[in-house]
Formats: structure tokens, C-alpha cells, sequence
């Protein structure tokens, strides 16, 4: 068995159900999956039935399987479908905190894995299969270059160069998402960290509850429908996005997957998508993005001003409406790259039947003017681009927002005040905006704070005017 490969395992298995073949798959592989599962859902109990119904799929699919298909590879993409199915399962279950599975040690590799780790999944899930497969062969397998050309069915230059270009589009990947190794230390990090030894016994226990049905657990059998469903999906997706260039949502299922993550992040790696839906939630309600993350926006059980607000632009402050708003609340995603605000007000339009248009009219403001430039010049940021996002969510300052510029500053301000604020301090530059400070329960304390905090910690003041501002009507539409 040990000297058989893959895919002779494979028919072995088929063609007389060989349990022994089977369990050599499993012995070569289980490592590798259960790894990916770890990584993905960060709890120990969670990898280990994701790992067992990866299995129980390759059992069920065994037979639809070519010679051409290179197991690693297709056991990582069904990994990562396992883990996407049990994110949707477990949807209002709280992330539970990753346990610690590395010793801290002061090498290049270790300190490379833990800034690669956790994005290491969803990085290798934007990969083709050619490179995800040429990546799992090199560094998950650790396999020689002869090796992988063998599997790959190309020549040893034709497999190197395939490599090289899919660890550098890796290395793009995690850029993207604020990881910024070279190639050569991510090569190093994953070929060292990337398959652990999985627990004692698991194999021995895939084997069985693999084959046997009927010692697969109801979470587990759960698991792997919600598995295979995602994959049928993903293909129908697929076949539909080369057929009209237009990329398909499963409704409320897809918003639950971007909602699982605290953090607001995986969103921005959605797929093109155009999407909204009376809210399935009642508990929590949030909504992030905007012209700083690419256009991209999601909102979870949020009412239609705050929807108009992403869509148009315009701060809720600067929003009038013409007919009562609806009570209802939305979930919505927003990922499209062609004129997304535009398609966004579309959508709004003829699903809900709200518009708005720009109008100049008069209306109380506040002018942020620099009474001390001099403070702000000591803060000037150091960085080339803006990040638009807030630090110290647990609010130990009462704002942390680096490299900002002072407009964004204004627009920020007309929800605390809820009344359109108007940057007339002429500074262009980007700044490392900090008020040091406590929240309070009470608005009018927040507003007393931030009112004095500006003069006293940024040299800016609100001056109460009079003054035409664009200002967004929102009306009921035909």
C-alpha cells in the first residue's frame, strides 16, 4: 500500500471498497486536512469533525475522481468548503479564542507564520486550482521538483516556474490583507508550519466512521451535506460567471458566512456581488465600508437611512426625506467593481422603491476651523495612505484614527452632532487624529468632551452657522 499511489489507491478503494487502501489515503493526508481545519475555525473539537467529514466526502466522491486530480489540492478546497459550511452552522455561536499551537521561538519562519496563519486559507482559496495545487505539492507536501512535474503532467522547469509564480501571487494576497513578507519567508513559513501532526487516533477513527455510515455522528453528516451543497453551488457559480460575467449570491446563507467574522475583514474578499434582503437578524446590527475600502460595504439588520448613507454617500445629517421611512430593517452586500455606488442606488431603487437626489439648501451647520495649527502640525502622519479604520474598539481612548485627513475628521463628526459639519481649516495633509478620553453613556457628555477635546488636543474648534450645504432628499419612487 505504501508504495501505491494516490490515485491506484483510490480505484483500489472503488473498485472493492478496500478499507486498507483507504486508511493509507487517510494516513498520508489527515494531517494536511486537519491542519487547513484548524487554522479556518480555530477550535480543536470544530477541526476534527470538519477533518472527518472532508473524509466522508472524498468517500462519497471517490469514484468521480481522475487521474488528473491532485488529492492535496482537492483536499484543501474541500476543507475550506467544510469550514465555510460549519461557519454557516454555527453562525450565532461565539469565535471562541484560538488556542495557542505554537511555541513562541525568535526565528524568521515562526514570526512569518504567525502574521500568515490566519489568512492562510482564505489566501489559498483565491488561488487557481493549478497554483493552489502546485503550492500544496511544494509546501504542504514538501514534495522535489520531479515530483511535482510528475504530478502536474509538465516538465521540472514548466513546474518550478508554475511555483514560483504561484507563491509570488500568494505573496500579493497576503499583502492585500496587511501581511507584507517576502516569497522566500512565506516558502520558509509554510514548508516548516503548515501540516502539524493531528491528534492521536483521529485517523484511526476517519477510517472507520468514513466508510461506515452509520458511525458518522448527526453533526458530522450535517456537516458534510452543508459541504457538498457549497460545493454544488460553487460550480453552479461558476458556470453562470463564464457564461455572463455576472458572479451569483446564495441569499441569506452568503451574508452569514461575512457576518461570522468579528472583525468586519473577509467581506472585502467576497466576490462581485450586488445584494439586498430584509434582515434575518433582530440581535445585533452593524454596517462597515465605504470609499476607503474600494467602494466595498456590508450592512447586518440596519435600517434604510443608514443603507441611503453607504449608498449615496451623504451622512444621515445631511438626509432629508420626503415620505415616512419604512420600519424595516436590511442586510446588504456590496461588492461589485463596476460603478458600485451607482449599481447600489440602482438596486435600492427597484427592489425598495427609494431614490434620492442632490439639492443645495440652507440648513444649521457647524464650520471646523483651525484655531491652533500649530498642535496639528506635530501630528502630521508619517504614512502615504489612508486607513480607514477606527483603532481600540474596546474604546480605551475615546478616538484612534491614524493618517486621516481633517475632511474625513468633518464627515465623521456630523454623526456625533447630527447636523452637517463644513472643513474650513484649508489643511491638506493627513494626520494621526487621537482625543484622549473616556465614553460616557450620555450623549451630551460625549458631545461636551469632543467639543473641548478638539481645541485642547488638535487646535480645531466648531463654530455654529448658517450656511447652503448639498443636501440628499430621499423620496418613494414609482
Amino acid at each position: 500500500m505504501m508504495t501505491m499511489s494516490d490515485h491506484d489507491l483510490l480505484r483500489e478503494y472503488v473498485r472493492s471498497q478496500s478499507e486498507a487502501a483507504f486508511a493509507e489515503l487517510v494516513r498520508r493526508y489527515v494531517g494536511l486536512v486537519h491542519s487547513a481545519a484548524q487554522r479556518q475555525v480555530q477550535d480543536r473539537q470544530l477541526a476534527e469533525e470538519i477533518t472527518q467529514a472532508v473524509f466522508v466526502v472524498l468517500v462519497r466522491k471517490a469514484q468521480r475522481l481522475g487521474p488528473d486530480v491532485v488529492l492535496a489540492g482537492w483536499l484543501l478546497k474541500t476543507a475550506r468548503y467544510a469550514a465555510q459550511a460549519q461557519m454557516r452552522a454555527d453562525i450565532r455561536r461565539k469565535q471562541r479564542e484560538q488556542e495557542a499551537s505554537m511555541q513562541s521561538m525568535l526565528n524568521e519562519s515562526t514570526v512569518a507564520w504567525e502574521q500568515l496563519a490566519p489568512h492562510l486559507d482564505v489566501a489559498m482559496s483565491k488561488l487557481g486550482d493549478a497554483d493552489r495545487n502546485a503550492i500544496a505539492l511544494r509546501y504542504f507536501e514538501n514534495k522535489t521538483a520531479p515530483e511535482i512535474a510528475a504530478a502536474l503532467k509538465v516538465n521540472e522547469e514548466a513546474a518550478q516556474k508554475r511555483v514560483a509564480r504561484a507563491l509570488e501571487k500568494l505573496r500579493k494576497i497576503f499583502s492585500k490583507r496587511g501581511v507584507t513578507l517576502t516569497a522566500v519567508a512565506i516558502a520558509g513559513a509554510l514548508s516548516a508550519n503548515s501540516v502539524q501532526a493531528a491528534p492521536v487516533g483521529l485517523a484511526i477513527s476517519i477510517s472507520g466512521t468514513a466508510v461506515h455510515g452509520t458511525l458518522v455522528s448527526a453533526a458530522i453528516i450535517t456537516l458534510v451535506k452543508g459541504t457538498m451543497k457549497l460545493m454544488t453551488w460553487t460550480k453552479i457559480k461558476l458556470a453562470m460567471a463564464v457564461g455572463t460575467g455576472v458572479s451569483l449570491v446564495a441569499g441569506t446563507a452568503t451574508l452569514a458566512i461575512y457576518f461570522a467574522d468579528p472583525e468586519l475583514k473577509n467581506y472585502l474578499e467576497a466576490p462581485q456581488t450586488l445584494l439586498i434582503q430584509p434582515s434575518q437578524y433582530r440581535d445585533t446590527h452593524f454596517s462597515t465600508g465605504g470609499r476607503g475600502d474600494g467602494d466595498k460595504t456590508v450592512g447586518r439588520n440596519m435600517p434604510l437611512q443608514i443603507m441611503m448613507a453607504h449608498a449615496y454617500g451623504f451622512s444621515q445629517s445631511r438626509m432629508i426625506f420626503s415620505n415616512t421611512p419604512p420600519t424595516e430593517t436590511y442586510d446588504w452586500l456590496v461588492t461589485v467593481t463596476n460603478r458600485p455606488h451607482q449599481s447600489f442606488q440602482a438596486l435600492i431603487k427597484s427592489q425598495l422603491g427609494w431614490a434620492g437626489r442632490v439639492e443645495i439648501r440652507e440648513a444649521d451647520a457647524l464650520l471646523l476651523r483651525a484655531k491652533n495649527p500649530a498642535i496639528l502640525e506635530s501630528k502630521v502622519s508619517p504614512k502615504v495612505s489612508p486607513r480607514n479604520r477606527l483603532r481600540n474598539s474596546d474604546r480605551t481612548k475615546f478616538l484612534d484614527w491614524p493618517n486621516q485627513r481633517i475632511s474625513t475628521l468633518a464627515n465623521m463628526l456630523e454623526g456625533f452632532f447630527e447636523k452637517p459639519v463644513i472643513d474650513k481649516t484649508g489643511l491638506t495633509n493627513f494626520y494621526d487624529i487621537t482625543l484622549e478620553g473616556k465614553w460616557q453613556s450620555d450623549r451630551q457628555a460625549n458631545l461636551d468632551f469632543i467639543s473641548k477635546a478638539l481645541g485642547d488636543q488638535l487646535g480645531l474648534e466648531l463654530v455654529p452657522s448658517r450656511e447652503k450645504v448639498e443636501m440628499l432628499v430621499v423620496e418613494k419612487v414609482k
